[in-house]
């Protein structure tokens, strides 16, 4: 294969280290409720919603990661409570639809502080975790969950260096997909459905940044996703690997490769990749895209989005699993924008609102409930607290300060991608 000029290429030395000791204590639960907020099934609201802030416990700050929706329509959210000295322990909690906490579970690996960066749950309702494993020896670990949180398997893999970043996805087939970004490198690599190695490789694009996901591209190909800096410009990049044994097919600069972008978040439904980034346009024009990709040449459909001119690359981002439902958080004004606009055969948004969610605070995972509402996960500015916003169906929150905007969004198809 040819592969670009500003990646090298090479096989990766990820082991496994084939221990297992993976432990859960029991946390107390305690949550309070925005105080001028009340859940309602009132006719109001299509669904249960609720605007909820879980703090931290003194001397702690909690960081949320994931959160998944269960078959039983519970939701499980992932993170991690860090204590004084930068002590990590993976968090679980279990949520209902009612916004009740009713589990938290803490997570140490080998006997080590870690953190959850990633949940999946299977449609038999057990769950997938990832995450890192703070033991000295750059270890990042990945785990099949019961239903119950007992394990069904755990590994453990070594990084060549200390790693900043994991993300997982898991396929159609039940096989996982995790990479990892350390110094600058990023590796990438399969797993079966029981955890072992398939095949890994290595890349160290040219600036890389961040890492941003993953996952499926297509029923042949996966995609790798991350950010790079060149010359000073935000470059977003999009490798498209083959799913047999990992080796570069292609990989492009999104868009035009004159203007800059920003991809804030990635995943994969309908064996489509379905990416979001922000856009400069020029001096402090900026939009939201959404691409749909099968090939890391061109994306399928093109959705840009000026709901909000105080967007820029400070901006997060999250999604729900189909990519319907796009939050963004725009730290300087404190406000959510939530739009949700059906990634196939829709070419209007079907509603934008805004919600305050205070300056700083940055979104990090929206689910979708079974009875059509929308959970969006929060952290606050300064990690002492979670906030978990579920509104109805139409991203209604009665009795919260939510606002509906005006969203202006194009779309374009078969939108060419840049060399590298």
């Amino acid at each position: 294969a040819n592969f670009p000029p500003d990646i090298s290429y090479q096989a990766a030395p990820l082991s496994d280290t084939g221990k297992q000791d993976f432990r859960f204590a029991t946390l107390p639960l305690d949550y309070k409720e925005n105080p001028v907020v009340k859940r309602t099934n009132g006719n109001t609201c299509r669904t249960t919603t609720f605007y909820l802030r879980i703090p931290s416990a003194v001397g702690q700050t909690t960081q949320l990661a994931d959160l998944e929706t269960l078959p039983g329509g519970d939701y499980m959210l992932a993170g991690a409570i860090v204590s004084g000295g930068n002590t990590r322990k993976g968090l679980l909690m279990r949520l209902t639809n009612a916004g009740i906490i009713i589990q938290q579970k803490q997570l140490t690996v080998n006997n080590y502080g870690a953190s959850i960066a990633n949940i999946k749950v299977k449609t038999d309702g057990t769950m997938l975790i990832s995450g890192i494993v703070d033991d000295g020896n750059h270890s990042v670990f990945v785990a099949h969950l019961n239903n119950d949180l007992t394990p069904v398997w755990v590994k453990t893999f070594v990084i060549p260096g200390s790693p900043q970043t994991i993300v997982m996805d898991v396929m159609y087939d039940d096989n996982i997909t995790i990479a990892v970004h350390f110094n600058n490198s990023i590796i990438y690599a399969l797993l079966e459905a029981a955890g072992n190695i398939k095949w890994q490789q290595q890349v160290t694009p040219d600036g890389l940044v961040e890492l941003v996901g993953f996952t499926n591209l297509n029923w042949s190909q996966v995609g790798l996703v991350y950010n790079n800096n060149r010359g000073g410009k935000h470059i977003t990049e999009l490798a498209e690997a083959d799913k047999n044994d990992g080796h570069i097919i292609s990989a492009n600069v999104k868009g035009d490769g004159i203007a800059e972008n920003k991809a804030l978040a990635a995943g994969s439904f309908n064996n489509r990749l379905n990416m979001i980034s922000v856009n400069k346009v020029s001096g402090t024009d900026f939009r939201i895209h959404r691409d749909i990709l099968y090939t890391s040449t061109k994306a399928e459909t093109n959705h840009s989005y000026s709901a909000n001119n105080n967007i820029n690359f400070d901006a997060s981002a999250a999604m729900d699993n189909a990519g319907d439902i796009i939050g963004v958080s725009i730290p300087s004004t404190g406000k959510l924008i939530l739009t949700r606009h059906y990634a196939y055969n829709q070419t209007s948004a079907v509603f934008t609102r805004e919600y305050n969610i205070g300056q700083n605070a940055s979104i990090r995972a929206i689910a979708r409930s079974f009875d059509g509402g929308i959970l969006c996960g929060v952290n606050s500015k300064d990690l002492k607290e979670m906030i978990l916003i579920k509104t109805d169906s139409l991203g209604v929150l009665p009795g919260c300060e939510n606002t509906g905007l005006t969203n202006q969004s194009t779309e374009s198809l078969l939108v060419p991608n840049a060399a590298t």
